[in-house]
């Protein structure tokens, strides 16, 4: 910062801009000149661009040597860098705010020409105060967006964690309904052999009833019938067994569902005579 004294001679001394305000700056020509840029900012300020009006402001202040321009300027890049989280604003908030306190303290001295005065008596002291509150509420933000940018560094940097996908519970009376479904199409496999042993028992009733069969084929008829009758004995009893067996498993098992609320889990089983050329049993199917 400049000493106080070379700051008010340069400010004094400096020529001013043909356009822009008196050789002599006065409170109530500085609030005219003022007033003509906040007509201006305002807008750019109401649509949100607050990076343009603190530029104007800023430009505005130096060309007017206004430090109220120049403190507003600093606040305007201040709440920019608030709203976007950016550093370089800080900075540019920082530097107004020091070249306004330039200015305010060299109202306040006693080197200061009666030629530059843009303030009204007492208003350096409230500016004063606003542009120390910049300086300090920029270190604090500077320090809270350096805070977020290195946590989100270290969390882009950070291992990735995948959980492994929770393994759903069994449903109750899911066994119990697998079980029977599995006995069930045993008891359909061994009513097949039963209805097998019959077509073969009747194939070979057909030879010893025909008199015209000789003795070796009737003795093999015999034979086999004996055989076909054990095998229909076996796959009937067998099938009935595991078929009843399977069917009460089934639904059993579909009652402990239905109490676990999973009724909208529908069991559906179908039993079904299946016979063709050379062959005979059922089908069984079904959807738990």
């Amino acid at each position: 910062m400049l000493p106080t004294a070379l700051v008010c001679g340069a400010l004094v001394l400096a020529p001013l801009p043909a356009h822009a305000v008196p050789a002599a700056i006065n409170p109530e020509g500085a609030a005219e000149a003022r007033d003509q840029v906040h007509s201006k900012t305002s807008a750019l300020q109401d649509s949100g661009d607050l990076t343009e009006a603190a530029e104007r402001l800023a430009e505005s202040g130096v060309d007017l040597k206004d430090p109220q321009l120049l403190v507003e300027a600093a606040e305007t890049y201040l709440q920019w860098a608030g709203n976007e989280r950016n550093l370089p604003s800080i900075d540019d908030a920082r530097d107004q705010a020091v070249v306004a306190l330039d200015m305010l303290y060299c109202l306040e001295s006693r080197d200061n020409s009666q030629r530059w005065r843009p303030l009204e008596p007492g208003a350096a002291s409230s500016l004063t105060s606003r542009a120390e509150a910049v300086l300090s509420e920029s270190e604090s933000l500077q320090a809270e967006i350096e805070a977020e940018i290195e946590a989100a560094a270290a969390e882009a940097s950070a291992p990735v964690t995948v959980e492994a996908p929770k393994e759903k519970p069994p449903h109750p009376g899911r066994g119990l309904m697998v079980g029977g479904i599995i006995t069930m199409a045993i008891g359909a496999g061994a009513a097949g052999l039963g209805t097998a042993g019959l077509l073969i028992g009747k194939k070979h009733q057909e030879t010893a009833d025909d008199p015209l069969s000789a003795a070796d084929a009737l003795s093999e008829a015999d034979r086999g019938g004996n055989n076909a009758n054990l095998m229909a004995i076996v796959g009937f009893s067998t099938a009935g067994a595991a078929l009843t067996a399977g069917l009460i498993m089934t639904i059993v098992g579909a009652k402990k569902r239905d109490a676990d609320g999973n009724k909208d889990e529908a069991t559906n089983i179908n039993l079904a005579p299946n016979v063709g050329p050379g062959f005979g049993g059922f089908s069984l199917a079904g959807r738990f």
